[in-house]
């Protein structure tokens, strides 16, 4: 299997190690830098051992890494192995190895693909539709209370503008006034002395 990062390059590495959060292939020099990263130092990666020939033989490549991508976990005790069964005494989910290690006297161990029926992936799915509307319709009413809160402060600005205004306008009629008292007493005085 090839590194996907490298592959994404084009450039042609094998794979070694499995980022179980990221669910992508990575040699050894990707692998170092996934753990040097902030985000990703703590990820789960480990390594595996390549997909069997026969399988890969019958799927082209890159089908290979989305048979990857898109399974199951895998099996961190097993590398390459998936985890395809659930124990439910344990609650537990395992590979076909550990299946038979560790849960072969379990009377509940069942196959993933069986536990998850469709009807199950529907409600999921009708349920995650009608969360994404009720998010789209409060987001919505925000919208709108929002666009409502900044006609209102355009408003009071108006009203603060035309008040300062008003305010401006008969201060500096006063003033006018004074000023004119004061050259009257002014020119008073003026005509008294002379």
């Amino acid at each position: 299997m090839q590194c996907q990062p490298c592959s994404e390059q084009d450039r042609k590495t094998a794979a070694d190690y499995w980022c179980i959060e990221c669910e992508e292939a990575l040699c050894e020099s990707c692998k170092s830098q996934h753990l040097s990263f902030k985000l990703s130092k703590n990820h789960n990666v480990s390594t595996f051992s390549p997909i069997e020939e026969s399988v890969v033989s019958h799927i082209e490549k890159e089908e290979a890494v989305c048979v990857v991508k898109d399974g199951c976990d895998m099996c961190e005790e097993h590398p390459g192995k998936f985890l395809e069964y659930i124990c439910i005494n344990h609650e537990k989910a395992c590979c076909v190895l550990c299946k038979r290690q560790y849960h072969r006297n379990c009377s509940k161990v069942e196959k993933v693909d069986d536990i998850v029926d469709d009807t199950t992936l529907t409600t999921t799915y009708k349920d995650l539709l009608s969360a994404i509307g009720e998010r789209k319709t409060y987001l919505t009413e925000m919208a709108v209370k929002e666009k409502s809160n900044l006609m209102k402060i355009e408003t009071i600005k108006d009203k603060c503008i035309e008040e300062l205004t008003n305010t401006r306008i008969t201060i500096n009629e006063y003033l006018d006034s004074l000023q004119n008292e004061v050259e009257k007493e002014n020119t008073k005085k003026t005509r008294i002395r002379c």
